[in-house]
């Protein structure tokens, strides 16, 4: 039954970022970012090979996106973030450079819903380990370890714990619904 005065509509399903992504950046520069495969389309829970939520772009990104799917195809597939030049550091270059280039691609396939988009992201740029949140806000954490996703957190919680991180994974795919199938992971740094 229906817990009384509780009723969940099609949009808090469809505005939940529903996938498990770990990032980690390690202190000799490299960062490590693994990401789930279970894709949650209404009811339909998919994996499938072809479609990654973590992506290497240019040599010089690694993509981890969680949110809508039409966000994250223009973010992995469609849009060509610009060239870092090591003119200015990796934080100016992201909200200078990156994000304007970015919300411009967006602005033009899912446009944001009163100042939102429906996406988070972690970017890794030569060795930096960003956060995107979906108002387009770049954010960075002392800690180096950051997740999206409804398991994001989880992946964190169970990696500061001390999980390596698949184990860390592991763990947040056993307790999200919305996360699971093979973990991939793309380390930038080696």
């Amino acid at each position: 039954g229906q817990v009384e005065g509780w009723q969940m509509d099609s949009t808090q399903v469809e505005e939940r970022s529903m996938t498990t992504i770990l990032g980690i950046q390690h202190h000799d520069g490299m960062v490590r970012l693994l990401g789930d495969s279970r894709t949650v389309a209404g009811d339909k829970p998919m994996r499938h090979v072809q479609q990654p939520k973590v992506m290497e772009r240019d040599g010089q990104y690694l993509f981890g996106v969680a949110g809508s799917g039409a966000a994250c195809d223009l973010f992995l597939w469609q849009w060509q973030p610009p060239f870092y030049a090591h003119g200015c550091s990796e934080y100016e270059h992201m909200v200078r450079h990156f994000v304007p280039s970015l919300r411009s691609a967006l602005d033009e396939t899912c446009p944001a819903k009163e100042g939102e988009y429906d996406f988070q992201a972690l970017v890794s740029l030569v060795g930096t380990l960003f956060l995107i949140e979906n108002d387009l806000t770049v954010l960075l954490d002392e800690r180096n370890v950051m997740g999206i996703g409804t398991g994001g957190s989880l992946a964190v919680a169970a990696y500061m714990g001390g999980a390596n991180p698949y184990r860390a994974m592991d763990i947040a795919i056993d307790l999200d619904v919305n996360s699971g199938g093979p973990v991939s992971e793309l380390i930038q740094g080696e």
